[in-house]
């Protein structure tokens, strides 16, 4: 049974970050929790201090488009070892996936394609601000992460240099098109672990995962990724974290 009292509370304790079309992004207060929650939803509640049912009934429904604190686990957010803040960098992409989740999906209202350092260090502040924890993972993602490799460079360098009482660990999810000298040799420097994103077998992959100009890939990610003294196999498994 939902208590009234539990209800406005839980709006009460909301703080907007930005508005998402018909929905606002929210914060609570008490836990590192996102919600994403209708505009009309959240000002109805806000708005009105006497919790009708149908309001109680839109509480319930939350499940279905963002997660609920558990409060039981309150101390369990800042208390975690190693809580991983994982940065969209880049919504652009080299290959053109059939299943793709994101080009049709962009975040951002200005379809904005790459993350600036502005972003990425507020982002990164937001995080620590609500982790307080020695050791934290800052993980880059996309679209196509290294299609952003400026960014991730200068975020690594601000990690270490400039965060003071946190130890990071990094590791990129990619799929491997555009590594090149340069990237090799910064993710040996700096021991990051990678995350390569491939189909099997071979003939899977190219069907599914195409060059935006719609040539095969997976021969040229293999060819990309050698200096990593990956053996010569089909079978990666062994080698790296396949996605």
């Amino acid at each position: 049974m939902v208590l009234k009292e539990e209800v406005f509370n839980f709006f009460k304790n909301l703080n907007v970050i930005m508005t998402y079309g018909k929905d606002l992004i929210l914060m609570d207060k008490n836990s590192p929790r996102i919600y994403k929650i209708p505009k009309e939803i959240f000002l109805n509640a806000k708005d009105n201090l006497q919790i009708n049912p149908a309001l109680i009934k839109d509480y319930a429904n939350l499940k279905r488009w963002s997660y609920l604190p558990d409060p039981g686990k309150a101390g369990f957010y800042n208390n975690s070892s190693a809580p991983k803040l994982s940065l969209r960098v880049s919504e652009d992409c080299t290959l053109a996936c059939k299943y793709c989740f994101s080009k049709n999906n962009m975040l951002n209202s200005k379809r904005i394609k790459y993350m600036t350092k502005e972003t990425g260090v507020k982002a990164l502040n937001f995080f620590l601000s609500h982790f307080k924890t020695k050791s934290a993972w800052l993980i880059f993602f996309g679209g196509e992460p290294m299609m952003n490799f400026p960014l991730m460079k200068y975020m690594t360098d601000y990690a270490k240099k400039n965060i003071k009482g946190t130890r990071f660990e990094f590791n990129i999810t990619t799929n491997g098109t555009i590594m090149n000298k340069d990237i090799i040799r910064w993710i040996l420097e700096n021991d990051i672990p990678v995350t390569v994103s491939l189909d099997f077998p071979m003939s899977e992959h190219n069907r599914n995962r195409p060059f935006i100009d719609g040539r095969s890939s997976f021969e040229g990610i293999k060819k990309k990724l050698s200096p990593l003294k990956i053996p010569e196999k089909e079978n990666l498994l062994s080698f790296l974290t396949i996605c």
